[in-house]
Parts: structure tokens; sequence; C-alpha cells
């Protein structure tokens, strides 16, 4: 890079924009060819970055009047950052931050802020998301109520009636976890933004998942064996 040298009219862009290289843009009124593209470089989830010459891009957004918004600046090994920030920060004609500092402020305006707005809808998804799957277990446990008659009339005791059903349910459940934890990570690699999946909240979400259909099939099998034999073989059930 030299200042002398001629603006160059080029831009790398993301994948995601679907643009190949060599293809031209127009950005304000500006035409630019794509030159490079970067691999999942977003602003805030689904908005995708465009890097170029700050030349370029000040006559594009700024119609070529110098401005600057921010500068990096790295301090010497013998001081420490937060206090240069904060020396800074005192003179108030600019402001100040440490690396630390910013991540912090990026993640509380774009992140936490917006998460609040979603909480209550993320609580009613748990809920409406724990009857549903507890209501299915349930249900699929009664079917079996007038097989279970027929294991009682041949002289099956409830103990290994509720230990048969249990397994299945416990081997359901486990499949069912597992499938989901796949089909979670398919989605999130193959979906056109960033999606972040923790690792310890989806093994809560798995366990509690688990525990609810668990509970459910234990339920439905405990009223399931009180079935009186005989009421079974006539399918009255």
């Amino acid at each position: 890079y030299r200042p002398e040298d001629p603006v160059p009219y080029e831009v790398v862009v993301d994948e995601k924009m679907g643009l190949e290289i060599g293809e031209q843009i127009t950005l304000g009124n500006e035409k630019v060819r794509v030159v490079g593209k970067a691999k999942s470089l977003m602003f805030v989830l689904d908005t995708p970055l465009l890097f170029m010459d700050v030349r370029i891009a000040q006559k594009i957004l700024l119609g070529n009047t110098p401005h600057v918004n921010m500068m990096i600046a790295k301090t010497s090994e013998n001081e420490q950052p937060v206090q240069a920030a904060a020396g800074l920060d005192a003179l108030e004609t600019i402001e100040a931050r440490t690396l630390k500092q910013t991540l912090g402020d990026i993640i509380a305006y774009y992140v936490d802020e917006p998460m609040k707005a979603v909480q209550f809808l993320r609580v009613m998804l748990w809920l409406a998301a724990g009857i549903l799957v507890g209501m299915i277990t349930y249900v699929t446990m009664l079917e079996k109520t007038q097989e279970i008659g027929v294991l009682k009339a041949i002289g099956a005791a409830n103990s290994y009636v509720m230990g048969l059903l249990l397994k299945q349910v416990v081997l359901i459940s486990g499949v069912g976890v597992v499938l989901g934890l796949i089909l979670a990570y398919i989605f999130a690699a193959a979906a056109p933004i960033f999606v972040a999946i923790h690792l310890v909240e989806s093994v809560i979400v798995a366990c509690i998942s688990f525990v609810v259909c668990c509970g459910s099939g234990y339920l439905a099998a405990r009223k399931a064996i009180t079935v009186d034999p005989m009421i079974a073989f006539r399918g009255e059930i």
C-alpha cells in the first residue's frame, strides 16, 4: 500500500453473498470488482462484511471526506492497557477502550440486549416443547394398555410389565435425544447465518428432555398396569 497508488476499485465479499470473483457490483454510485471471498465473516448474525481499501470506502460512503471513527493503538510492555485507556478517556476528547472492554461492549449491545427481548419466547417454547413431548410419550404408553392386559392375564407380574415398559421408554428417549443433538449440529453447520451451539447447554437440554420423556412414560405405565385383564380381552379399552 502506497498513498500515491491509484485507488483500487476492488472488494472482498463473504462467500454467502453468492458473488463470483471477477463479478462487478455497485456500491453507492461506484462499481467495484470482487477480487476475493471471506468465509463466514458476519456483522451481527446475518449481515455480511465487505473489505476494501479505506480510500474507496471513504469515497463511496462519505463522499471522499476523510473520516475516522476508530483507531487501534498498542501499549508498551511496561504500561497497562487499562491505565492507558483510562488516561485517554479522561481527556474527554476521545473515548478509549481496551480490547476486553470493547468485546464486552459489543456483546452487551448486540447480544445481551436483543436476547432480553426473546427470553419470554424462549420460556414459552420450553414449556410448549416439554408439554408436547410429555403428552406424546404418555399417549404412546397408554396405547399399549390392551397388550399389558393380555400379559397380566397370562400371569405376568406388575413389576415385570413395568420394567418392560420403562426399558422401552428409556430406549426411545435415548435415541430421540441423540438424534436431536446430531440434527441440531447438522442444521447449525448448514444454516446461512452463524449459529453457535454451547456444548454444556446442549447437554442440559438433552438431560431435561430425557427426564421429561421418562417421567411421562412412567406415569402412563403406572396407569396402564392397573387395567383389568378381562376388559383387555374384550377389547373395551
